[in-house]
């Protein structure tokens, strides 16, 4: 059994009449996944409603004998169902064999395929990328004189002994200069933005720090620490 048949009987599964609105959601949040970082959370889930969902022989035979068949399919739809789930259970089925069901036991037998995920390889940028960033960096208005100055010796340092010392260096400065989202919110409300912004500008940077703040970000956004922080995301391609 291969995982391109398992993604059929999945298709089968979801489109019978009898598979619950549930396992619909569960099958298509797992297709939608397929290839993608949430794949193996997906088949979990998906594996785990499948689970909850199938019938088991045991409970089809209890309520083909009960009045709630007779109910719902009347006296002469019961009286078949009754028999064709006690032959089912002669035949030493565990579960029903329904639209839903049949693909679902298949897909339960080789469920392993669906959660053996394999983690696509993580591939850095190379390191012109990095240097292009860097350079970038130094550019911009928002790049402090230390990091500029370090930038500056990190590519001075580039193909002699002295290069992988200077990038730890880097690497350090560019720790102490991307700022963590909470030390942005009390500078925009500090004294000293409203002395080097003016009221109106600091009122301003105040308004944007806070709602970056409030959309979850942990680092400032402006162009040389957003750089930054893709720098030091990768700092092994400098150091290596």
């Amino acid at each position: 059994m291969d995982k391109k048949t398992l993604i059929e009987k999945l298709k089968a599964m979801a489109v019978a009449r009898t598979c619950c609105p549930d396992l619909k959601r569960a099958v298509q949040s797992y297709l939608i996944a397929l290839g993608k970082p949430g794949e193996k959370n997906a088949a979990e889930n998906l594996i785990a409603e499948i689970e909850k969902d199938i019938t088991p022989i045991d409970e089809l035979v209890t309520f083909a004998r009960s009045a709630k068949a007779i109910q719902i399919l009347g006296k002469e739809g019961a009286k078949k169902l009754l028999a064709h789930v006690d032959k089912l259970s002669a035949s030493g089925a565990q579960y029903c064999d329904c639209g839903a069901c049949k693909p679902a036991a298949l897909i339960l037998q080789h469920k392993e395929i669906l959660l053996d995920v394999k983690k696509p390889e993580e591939t850095l940028p190379d390191k012109q990328t990095l240097l292009e960033k860097l350079r970038k960096i130094e550019a911009s208005p928002s790049c402090c004189e230390e990091l500029e100055e370090i930038i500056k010796k990190y590519f001075a340092a580039l193909g002699t002994p002295r290069e992988k010392v200077t990038a730890e260096s880097l690497i350090d400065e560019l720790k102490a200069d991307v700022v963590p989202i909470e030390l942005l919110v009390i500078s925009a409300h500090s004294n000293s933005a409203v002395e080097y912004f003016g009221v109106a500008g600091a009122k301003k940077f105040a308004a944007h720090a806070d709602a970056l703040k409030a959309s979850g970000a942990k680092y400032c956004n402006c162009l040389a620490c957003t750089l930054g922080l893709e720098v030091l995301q990768n700092k092994d391609v400098l150091l290596r």
